[in-house]
């Protein structure tokens, strides 16, 4: 397969006026962003083979991210959506969750692509944030697997040396400071997920104890199902290997605006090496800063971009509670029912497709 490279595909500049049929399917809104979201646990394997099994562009993408995954960690990807979507879902290994991730999403941009819509700005959620650098050009399809590779390594390592929790928590700043004073000091608060509701990391001990006293108090929580304690201080002790295998790596900018949630802000410059990608795991995040500083810049249509057949809930909460209205639809589902007819026939059931694309013309 020829090379894939985000930087030479990625388009700003109109294109020549065309007639209506060509045009309505080749431009894109100036407020559209590819939002890359972060593996969750409701990811759809079935919809993933599907468009392998239907959509050329699709599968010639995931062949050649498979190759690259192949050399680096030695295990197939190809092999792995081969198996029915039950048993990918019950045997499913948390370090292949990376690599999968990123490969689903840089074959859905390139079948975007294809079908005429391109991205003015992305944005990338904590592991989402390797196929936006993709996306904006930042780097090569070689590249952004090489980073997936690197994190499931991580991973992998992580998962045999610590055992971590996560907890969602409706608890205000001060309720948390005062359970850390009263002893529970290796949780951290690692992610705003919306206006109110935190995510905590830690130690799985630690972390249990902590949902009990909640309980006890009458204050919401629930366990998200997460091995390893991204975002705190306990995966500090996985650095050094870290970057020893990214020593050397370094992206372009990107050609288009990037925001990170890692930043919760619009990136102007960045370098994407070796240290760039461990703040992304290790940094704490917000969601409610992110989807402001999107917000306040006019963004405010977003293509999800991920592994599940829907859009978290959170990813609407979070404007909502800014006070704002966006328009966010699932990528996944939208190019999976659009591969059963033809393009042009997907703006009746997928609207804002149509909606996007005229835009151009008028």
């Amino acid at each position: 397969m020829g090379r894939l490279d985000g930087a030479s595909q990625v388009t700003t500049a109109q294109a020549p006026e065309k007639s209506h049929e060509d045009a309505v399917f080749s431009g894109t809104s100036s407020r559209l962003t590819f939002m890359f979201g972060q593996r969750t646990p409701g990811w759809n394997p079935g919809l993933v083979q599907h468009l392998f099994h239907t959509e050329p562009i699709v599968r010639e993408a995931l062949i050649e991210c498979g190759r690259i995954i192949k050399e680096q960690l030695r295990w197939s990807l190809i092999d792995e959506l081969s198996l029915s979507p039950k048993d990918i879902l019950e045997n499913f290994p948390q370090e292949y969750g990376q690599p999968i991730l990123t490969a689903v999403q840089i074959a859905q941009v390139e079948l975007w692509r294809a079908r005429g819509l391109q991205a003015r700005c992305v944005a990338g959620l904590c592991g989402g944030e390797v196929a936006a650098a993709y996306a904006a050009g930042s780097l090569t399809l070689s590249e952004a697997m090489i980073v997936a590779c690197a994190i499931s390594e991580l991973v992998r390592t992580g998962l045999s040396t610590m055992d971590g929790a996560l907890l969602a928590v409706d608890a205000t700043e001060e309720q948390f400071n005062s359970l850390v004073a009263a002893g529970l000091n290796r949780v951290y608060p690692i992610e705003e997920w919306t206006s109110g509701t935190t995510v905590l990391g830690g130690d799985r001990l630690t972390v249990e104890e902590l949902a009990a006293t909640l309980e006890r108090q009458n204050i919401w929580c629930r366990m998200l199902p997460m091995l390893l304690p991204f975002h705190t201080p306990l995966l500090d002790s996985l650095e050094p290997p870290f970057l020893n295998r990214m020593a050397g790596f370094e992206g372009c900018p990107p050609r288009i605006p990037f925001y990170s949630l890692t930043t919760g802000s619009r990136m102007p410059s960045p370098k994407f090496d070796a240290h760039h990608w461990w703040s992304v795991l290790r940094e704490p995040v917000s969601n409610v800063r992110f989807a402001r500083a999107l917000l306040e810049d006019g963004y405010d249509e977003w293509l999800y971009i991920g592994l599940a057949s829907g859009v978290p809930l959170r990813i609407n909460e979070v404007p909502h509670s800014l006070g704002h209205e966006v328009s966010v639809y699932p990528s996944l589902t939208s190019l999976s029912q659009a591969s059963q007819r033809p393009f042009g026939r997907m703006i009746k059931p997928f609207g804002f497709v149509g909606h996007l694309l005229r835009r151009r013309v008028r």
